[in-house]
């Protein structure tokens, strides 16, 4: 039915007739706001500045409110109108009317535009996207939905040319607990929605603000001509208004949940077809049997009555079985029950170990991401397929929440491999159990669920605190928001060390860590070679312990003036260059968790060499075959693992002199005696390469 309004577009003055279900208020102030040339945009704000910021535009003469998207349009934010507010208090009866456009263009989040009533809590009115990119709306929140004209995705990208979306209008009354709308198509004259009793509404009424929410571009939204006055003849329509009461009963009519209420008008034909659908109650699941969904309403709200009939849904026990490639079960890895009709997901671990073996499985979903399968009643079990594997020495889920450090932003439990993953915030980072000496690869299993590259620091954990191997594992680009497996290279962990992954991803990046899988390659080591030479240089990022390495001396290195002064040293700590001396071998130095030993002037890389331009100056013989060290030639490669010093006095060479040790300084302050004594002031049967105290006085030993 086509309807015509007349707009006020000033102030309105004297009192309207009133209705018999009308209530006058206490001090009448009709309000209305056209917008036109001389209007601003006073009494709207955005809650983000440059997003979506109203403003007056100027189409063919007309003067509206609209919202201006072309600053940070890839984000959302929400448009506040208080220019209603007040203006219709709690309890009052009133009529609004305006005109509003609203383009339900959106990539990512549906659109919602709220009349708030006057506690500024509930809704009046509301329309809601139902999804993105489309032009049907929910009205508050219930069943009624409309289709409102729109010109569709990309109709513009900065809110002053959205001529391509039609202008509506709007009538809403609100009469004692009621409220009736009408959306009227202006370019038509055809009604849209007519004098619908709408559910949803607040019982507080009254008029507080208009609040538009969305995100992305192309949400536009545009209002004109409101008028806020008292009820007149007409606007509530002749039926008497009405409530129908659904009932949710079993079949020997105990009640399962709540009665809904559905407000109509007496001679509408009511339908109950939304309340059919199943629910959860008391820990139970409900199936819809039968009953009466539709009637047409009476004026007696008593006699409106639909009654629905549910059945308490059936229990499904499941289980995950094991097995090896024999078909033979090797254990149960999941159980569980899920409700007749669901859609259950169950997961299983990506590896385990039995009887002295470690078995994995390549089976599941989105490839080496999180495995699950859909259960129907005639699959209680499910078997999976796991082989035998020597590539695993440790496996270990990384949800267990109890071993991760994390940022207050940051970590929280996600759905992985078993279930659940972790989500680790900037700078949080999760850490292994204990783990026996050796060298190992990391396998890890992560996914990003925003853009970057996951980006992880690889430490050492002792229990209290992290040491920095150097190495870093990194998630490609090209998986980004799936999961997929990722690998390093070598690590080396001390006895009794754990290894901690550290998120060093940006903040709007955090990633979520399924799983890692670690596989043993050898002893906790790192070899140096010595040549025929006899001596060496060694930069590491472990700590390294030489004391139980036979034939070989390790030096720190310290610049003193015009010469380097070597401190023998048993110990060293991470990220520390030393001086070798030994006979021609490669020598397995073992690696430990730390040491508080001075690290001395040694420069040097283990990730990549280093590019010498003349203050780097590194260890060399002279013709009489001592160590000194002299600058490398510019532009050429000091190789990673090598130790070089960082010399600006321009010397042609720097001389190397012995340092004492405590065990040296200790023997000289004995009375001269005969015999060797090492360092640690040990007599030895032997003197090999190094310095040594013989008879009462220094020697070199090569």
């Amino acid at each position: 039915m086509k309807k015509t309004f007349t707009y006020l577009r000033t102030l309105l003055v004297g009192l309207m007739a009133v209705t018999a279900t009308g209530t006058a208020w206490a001090e009448v102030t009709p309000f209305s706001e056209s917008y036109s040339s001389t209007s601003d945009a006073t009494g709207w704000i955005s809650s983000v500045s440059g997003r979506f910021t109203p403003v007056i535009l100027n189409e063919s003469d007309n003067y509206y409110l609209s919202v201006q998207q072309n600053t940070r349009d890839n984000n959302g934010c929400v448009v506040t109108g208080s220019i209603l507010s007040g203006k219709a208090a709690a309890g009052d009866d009133f009529t609004l009317m305006f005109d509003m456009r609203i383009g339900s263009s959106n990539d990512q989040n549906p659109v919602v535009v709220d009349f708030k009533d006057a506690a500024n809590a509930a809704t009046i009115f509301s329309l809601t996207a139902t999804g993105k990119n489309v032009t049907t709306w929910i009205v508050n929140g219930t069943s009624t939905q409309v289709t409102l004209p729109s010109s569709g995705p990309n109709s513009t990208t900065d809110g002053t040319a959205i001529t391509g979306i039609t202008w509506c209008s709007y009538k809403i009354t609100r009469s004692g607990k009621y409220t009736y709308v009408t959306i009227t198509n202006k370019s038509t004259g055809v009604d849209i929605l007519e004098r619908s009793v709408i559910g949803g509404t607040s019982d507080t009424g009254g008029l507080g603000n208009i609040v538009f929410t969305t995100k992305r571009k192309h949400a536009n939204f545009a209002i004109d001509n409101i008028v806020l006055r008292e009820i007149e003849s007409g606007d509530v329509p002749a039926s008497t208004p009405t409530t129908c009461t659904v009932k949710f009963q079993d079949a020997l009519g105990n009640t399962l949940k709540d009665n809904a209420t559905i407000n109509t008008l007496a001679g509408n034909s009511v339908n109950a077809n939304d309340y059919i659908a199943h629910f959860y109650a008391n820990g139970n699941k409900y199936i819809y049997v039968s009953g009466n969904t539709t009637i047409t309403a009476a004026e007696d709200a008593a006699s409106n009555v639909i009654t629905l009939v549910f059945s308490e849904a059936g229990t499904w026990t499941y289980s995950i079985k094991a097995i090896d490639n024999e078909e033979a079960e090797l254990k149960v890895v999941t159980t569980g029950t899920q409700f007749e009709g669901d859609s259950k997901t169950a997961f299983f671990t990506k590896a385990f170990f039995k009887d002295g073996t470690w078995y994995e499985t390549s089976s599941g979903a989105s490839g080496a991401s999180y495995y699950s399968f859909a259960l129907t009643e005639g699959t209680p079990s499910k078997n999976v397929t796991y082989s035998s594997t020597t590539d695993i020495d440790y496996f270990f889920e990384c949800e267990d929440l109890t071993i991760v450090t994390k940022r207050d932003d940051g970590s929280s439990p996600e759905r992985a491999s078993n279930g659940a993953a972790v989500r680790l915030g900037s700078g949080g980072y999760i850490y292994t159990s204990t783990l026996s000496a050796g060298k190992y690869t990391l396998k890890l299993n992560c996914n990003n669920p925003n853009s970057g590259n996951p980006t992880f620091g690889i430490m050492i954990w002792d229990g209290e605190n992290l040491t920095p191997t150097g190495k870093t594992i990194v998630k490609d680009v090209a998986s980004v928001a799936n999961y997929a497996e990722v690998s390093t290279a070598e690590i080396c962990i001390p006895e009794g060390m754990a290894l901690a992954l550290q998120n060093n991803t940006p903040w709007n990046s955090n990633a979520s860590l399924d799983y890692i899988i670690l596989q043993r390659t050898g002893a906790a080591t790192i070899p140096a070679t010595i040549t025929s030479a006899k001596w060496a240089t060694l930069y590491t990022d472990y700590a390294l312990d030489f004391s139980g390495v036979d034939g070989l001396t390790a030096y720190t290195a310290t610049i003193n003036g015009s010469t380097v002064e070597l401190t023998p040293v048993t110990d060293v700590p991470a990220g520390t260059g030393v001086v070798l001396q030994g006979e021609a071998d490669t020598y397995n130095i073992p690696v430990i968790a730390s040491s508080s030993t001075a690290q001395g002037d040694l420069k040097g890389s283990t990730s990549e060499g280093t590019t010498a331009d003349g203050t780097q100056y590194i260890l060399a013989l002279n013709g009489e075959g001592n160590a000194q060290f002299g600058p490398a030639t510019s532009e050429t490669t000091i190789a990673a693992g090598k130790a070089y010093l960082v010399v600006s006095s321009g010397a042609s060479r720097l001389n190397v002199v012995f340092g004492e040790t405590t065990g040296i300084k200790s023997i000289e302050a004995q009375e001269a005696q005969e015999g060797i004594y090492n360092l640690q002031g040990q007599r030895v049967a032997k003197a090999q390469n190094g310095l040594y105290i013989v008879n009462g006085k220094k020697a070199i030993v090569k």
